[in-house]
């Protein structure tokens, strides 16, 4: 998606990195001397300014775009979802990746890693060659590395997940997939108490691929040390991973060792939101990753879904929202958006700077591409979203074109202004 357009964009609050990754801090052009603003230059797709410069500085052959009234943000990055606006990532067809891409733009999302969940073998397979196959035209977010969430987890732990291919983790196994990904496959989501695991996750991680703690019924000793072998990542913390407020547990060790990344879902089912904020402040911005965790019927209107043969609805819940659930009551992953979730945390009291670490720079060090993305940097690609003051998604940006316009404005209560 490569593009040679020269564009420009003007006066609007500006959020950008302090030292080319985090932290990060925000320009008010409202606030700043006559003759200056806030302005973001992009060339070849890749941002070559970023900060305050003089308005009256000549750029006659780039388009200017007037940001007035918004806020120029780093785009957003998924690295936890299962699918989108009604198509799931599970055997998805090449039309099906294309709708996903596509239908995530909305939501700010420039990039999402692609989340298998607990399949067959052939299954996973299937789904690994065709999004290999998938090649970008005009479309929007991009792929990033694969998130293999299967299927090496716990009996106890389950989750919506479907234990019938439940089985102790094989390298020889996830070789084959790496082969089929052409090495695309980015994490893989483990639960370090089954057999062979340590060794696993030393291996894997000798690859590059992050190893990530998950649907694990280990112990605090355990938990710590899957990390001394190698995890980098929890896996959206407190659910289906052991937790105990008279003793240490799998989920305060994801919290209090600043060595991990956490993923957090703030859906206001999945976590109570007092506990979220709690968790968040003692983990750290830094190394705070929020997450959808979306199934397919986000974006949608559907109220009943089928999830492996299993039925499931659309319920509301006790805030005033909606939740996925099986029919045993068991939540299903979520029909959360990367945009609402920022406008949680948001709400929370963090400042904006702050919450858009976590959807930005944040994944990409985690995914070891924040030399090319995750901050408004100089020398980065133009992966950029613009809010106006109430968090809502006005315009997208993916390597320096416009993908994305919104033709309303969303009203979230004016909490960014």
């Amino acid at each position: 998606m490569l593009t040679k357009e020269k564009i420009i964009i003007d006066n609007a609050d500006l959020i950008v990195s302090i030292n080319g990754n985090s932290p990060f801090k925000r320009i008010n052009y409202k606030e700043l001397e006559n003759g200056k603003t806030t302005r973001v230059v992009v060339e070849n797709s890749i941002i070559s300014f970023a900060g305050v410069e003089d308005s009256n500085k000549n750029y006659e052959e780039f388009k200017k775009i007037d940001a007035k009234n918004m806020i120029v943000a780093p785009g957003s990055y998924d690295i936890h979802t299962h699918g989108f606006s009604g198509r799931r990532i599970k055997c998805a067809s090449l039309q099906d990746i294309k709708e996903i891409l596509k239908a995530y733009l909305k939501t700010g999302v420039v990039g999402i890693s692609p989340t298998i969940e607990t399949s067959s073998h052939e299954e996973i397979k299937k789904t690994l060659e065709n999004l290999v196959k998938f090649s970008y035209k005009d479309i929007g977010a991009r792929l990033l590395p694969i998130h293999l969430e299967a299927n090496y987890f716990s009996q106890e732990k389950k989750g919506a997940q479907n234990s019938r291919y439940f089985k102790k983790p094989k390298i020889n196994e996830l070789r084959d997939f790496m082969k089929l990904a052409e090495g695309y496959i980015g994490i893989v989501t483990l639960a370090p108490e089954l057999e062979n695991a340590y060794e696993f996750i030393r291996e894997i991680t000798k690859r590059g691929i992050v190893a990530s703690f998950g649907h694990s019924n280990a112990s605090y000793e355990q938990a710590l040390k899957s990390i001394d072998a190698g995890v980098m990542l929890w896996n959206h913390i407190f659910n289906c991973m052991g937790f105990s407020y008279r003793e240490f547990s799998a989920t305060w060790a994801g919290i209090s060792d600043k060595r991990v990344f956490m993923e957090i879902i703030l859906d206001s089912n999945h976590i109570f939101p007092a506990l979220a904020e709690l968790a968040i402040r003692e983990k750290g911005i830094g190394k705070t990753i929020l997450i959808s965790d979306a199934m397919y019927v986000a974006g949608t209107r559907l109220k009943e879904f089928d999830w492996d043969k299993r039925k499931g609805f659309i319920k509301n819940n006790v805030y005033g929202g909606e939740m996925a659930v099986l029919q045993d009551g068991t939540l299903c992953g979520s029909i959360l958006t990367i945009d609402e979730a920022i406008r949680n945390l948001s709400k929370m009291g963090f400042k904006l700077e702050e919450v858009l670490q976590t959807v930005s720079i944040n994944p990409m060090i985690l995914l070891n591409q924040e030399t090319k993305r995750g901050s408004i940097s100089q020398g980065k690609f133009a992966d950029l979203t613009l809010y106006n003051y109430n968090l809502g998604v006005e315009k997208v940006f993916v390597e320096g074109s416009l993908v994305y316009e919104c033709n309303k404005s969303a009203d979230a209560g004016n909490i960014a202004a």
